[in-house]
Protein backbone atom coordinates (compact mmCIF):
# COMPACT_ATOMS: atom_id res chain seq x y z
CA UNK A 1 0.00 0.00 0.00
CA UNK A 2 3.17 2.49 1.23
CA UNK A 3 3.83 1.91 -2.69
CA UNK A 4 1.30 2.38 -4.46
CA UNK A 5 0.77 5.64 -2.22
CA UNK A 6 4.83 6.55 -3.00
CA UNK A 7 4.02 6.07 -7.06
CA UNK A 8 1.03 8.28 -6.90
CA UNK A 9 2.71 10.59 -5.21
CA UNK A 10 5.95 10.96 -7.41
CA UNK A 11 3.42 11.00 -10.53
CA UNK A 12 1.39 13.46 -9.74
CA UNK A 13 4.85 15.71 -9.00
CA UNK A 14 6.21 15.18 -12.19
CA UNK A 15 2.61 16.12 -13.80
CA UNK A 16 1.81 19.20 -12.00
CA UNK A 17 4.28 21.55 -13.85
CA UNK A 18 2.68 19.70 -17.18
CA UNK A 19 -0.79 20.98 -15.91
CA UNK A 20 0.13 24.23 -14.78
CA UNK A 21 2.14 24.99 -18.14
CA UNK A 22 -1.25 24.16 -20.15
CA UNK A 23 -3.80 26.00 -17.96
CA UNK A 24 -1.14 28.75 -17.77
CA UNK A 25 -0.96 28.74 -21.78
CA UNK A 26 -4.85 27.86 -22.30
CA UNK A 27 -6.98 29.83 -20.07
CA UNK A 28 -4.46 32.86 -18.56
CA UNK A 29 -2.98 33.85 -22.06
CA UNK A 30 -5.67 32.72 -24.29
CA UNK A 31 -3.11 30.68 -26.78
CA UNK A 32 -3.65 27.05 -27.63
CA UNK A 33 0.05 26.02 -27.44
CA UNK A 34 0.85 22.31 -27.27
CA UNK A 35 4.65 22.92 -26.98
CA UNK A 36 4.31 21.84 -23.44
CA UNK A 37 3.13 18.45 -24.38
CA UNK A 38 5.84 17.68 -26.82
CA UNK A 39 8.50 19.05 -25.13
CA UNK A 40 7.95 16.86 -22.33
CA UNK A 41 7.02 13.94 -23.85
CA UNK A 42 10.32 14.65 -26.27
CA UNK A 43 12.07 14.83 -22.44
CA UNK A 44 10.94 11.35 -21.44
CA UNK A 45 11.91 9.51 -24.77
CA UNK A 46 15.52 10.63 -24.73
CA UNK A 47 15.70 9.71 -21.05
CA UNK A 48 14.20 6.12 -21.29
CA UNK A 49 16.33 6.21 -24.78
CA UNK A 50 19.80 7.46 -22.46
CA UNK A 51 19.01 4.37 -19.94
CA UNK A 52 18.25 1.48 -21.85
CA UNK A 53 21.30 1.95 -23.84
CA UNK A 54 23.30 1.04 -20.45
CA UNK A 55 24.28 4.60 -19.18
CA UNK A 56 24.56 5.89 -15.45
CA UNK A 57 21.39 6.84 -14.20
CA UNK A 58 23.00 10.72 -14.01
CA UNK A 59 23.41 10.38 -17.66
CA UNK A 60 19.15 10.87 -18.11
CA UNK A 61 19.25 14.47 -16.76
CA UNK A 62 20.68 16.44 -20.20
CA UNK A 63 18.00 14.74 -22.64
CA UNK A 64 16.01 17.61 -21.29
CA UNK A 65 17.94 19.69 -23.96
CA UNK A 66 16.16 18.93 -27.13
CA UNK A 67 12.46 19.16 -25.45
CA UNK A 68 14.18 22.74 -24.25
CA UNK A 69 15.26 23.34 -28.08
CA UNK A 70 11.79 22.19 -28.97
CA UNK A 71 9.82 24.73 -26.76
CA UNK A 72 12.29 27.48 -28.37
Amino acid sequence: MLYILQTALELGLLYAPVALALFLSYRILDIADLTTDGAFTLGAAVSVTVCIAGHPSWRSLPPWLPGRRQAL
